[in-house]
Order: structure tokens, then sequence, then C-alpha cells
């Protein structure tokens, strides 16, 4: 980039963005690379998990339709209460044909039921394979596995929101009209500088924008911004950290 001074106090246009619109860009290995890095591991752990969800709520209602017309009723006994905020889950153990047999289980959030360890408990288990059982008066529904929807949803936003914010910078790099602007302010912002600048469009209309920079800048110094001049309001100060143009 050649951001030498003119004899009139502005930034020479960077060569990069003197060239026909649209500019070709590509992705900065230390910015845009990450957060495609960020979107690819809760694809994956979304996808993870309701895979998981699915196949889990399949497997339980299976079971419990087994149960429902084939299990058998016999009194268990609490051996493990939930240790922690977050942990809903009571363990039990009961005999069968002189075999111990364990088992888990959530409590239903709506039952309101209050338990101690060595409390007896109503299980209901299958004859032909007792490592299937559930506590007989808690039924199993799919609202119980909230938590892992909860975090569909949450990997769903934050890849939506980061593939709008790659595709409107990239946007604004290739398309971006270039202009010079002004530094009104520069203030620390963590371990960044948040500097906020004014602009006008080539329509002489007054812009304002900000972002956020690892250099200062003093007040009143000139920079290049680039905006859309369909949504001026669409801006940022140059270079952008995601992507670089292609000189």
């Amino acid at each position: 980039m050649n951001l030498e001074v003119s004899s009139h106090g502005t930034p020479e246009m960077p060569d990069e963005l003197a060239g026909p619109l649209p500019r070709k860009v590509e992705m900065d290995s230390t910015g845009a690379l990450f957060l495609w890095i960020v979107v690819l591991i809760f694809v994956v752990g979304g996808a993870i998990s309701c895979g998981w969800f699915v196949f889990d709520s399949n497997k339980q209602i299976r079971q419990r339709a087994a149960l429902r017309s084939d299990g058998r009723e016999v009194v268990g006994v609490v051996t493990g209460l939930p240790t922690g905020r977050g942990t809903e889950s009571v363990k039990y153990s009961f005999t069968f044909k002189g075999k111990d047999f364990s088992g888990e289980a959530r409590i239903p959030g709506h039952a309101g039921i209050v338990l101690h360890e060595q409390d007896r408990i109503v299980i209901r288990f299958l004859p032909s394979n007792p490592a299937i059982n559930h506590p007989d008066a808690w039924e199993w529904s799919a609202l119980m596995g909230l938590d892992a929807i909860g975090f569909q949803i949450f990997c769903a936003a934050l890849v939506g929101v980061t593939l709008i914010f790659l595709c409107r910078e990239r946007r604004l790099v290739c398309e971006g009209k270039a202009v010079p602007g002004v530094v009104t302010s520069c203030t620390p912002d963590d371990r960044q500088f948040k500097v906020k600048y004014e602009f006008r469009t080539e329509d002489g209309i007054l812009m304002t924008g900000s972002n956020s920079r690892e250099d200062s800048y003093e007040t009143g110094a000139c920079i290049w911004i680039l905006y859309l001049p369909q949504r001026p309001q669409r801006n940022c100060s140059y270079p952008l950290p995601g992507y670089s143009v292609l000189g």
C-alpha cells in the first residue's frame, strides 16, 4: 500500500484501491480465516449435537414403548442425588433374580419431586434386559432435551451472525467506494483503539462511522474510507481486518 501523505495533507489513495470495481480480494489469514474456522467448528458441533439429540430421542421413544408394553415394576433405592446446579439426574439401583442393576434418570422439571438417598422408588424395567429401566412415574419427554436444542439454536445463531459479518465485510472491500476521511476521536478500547471518523460521499453528504484499530490515530488525521454508494451508512476505515485487496 502507498500511504504517503500528499502536499495538501491528504493521504494518497492506496494503489490497490484505484482499480476498477469490483476489486479482487483475498482472505486475511489472521482475520476472516479465524472467523471461518469458528464457523466450521460451530457447524460441526451443532451437527453432532443435533445428530445425537435425534439418535437419543429415537432410542428413548423405543425404550419407553417397550417398557410400557413389556416392563415389570420393582422397588429400587435412590443411590445418588444431583450434586450441583444444572445437574438433574438421580441414580438408583434395584435387584432382579439376585442380581443388582443400576440406572440414572433426569427428574422431570414439572414434577416437584424431592428425594433423599436410600429413598424407595418404583422402577420399571424389561425382564429380558434389565439394563433398560426407568422410574415408573417419570415419563420421558423430548422437551427434557431442551438444553441440546438450546445449544443447537446458539450454534445456528452464531454461525448466521458470523457469516453475515464476513459477507458484508467482503462486499465492502470488493464494491466499496474509496474516499478520504478525518478522524474525529480515538480512544483506548480494550487492547485496541476505537476510531471515530467522518467523511463525505460523492454526493457531498456528510457521514460518520467508527471501527476498532490496533494503531492509534491523532484527532484530525486523514484516513481512507470505504463505503457502499447505495448504503453509505455501511462504511469502514481502510484496511479492513478480514480481507485484503489484490493489487
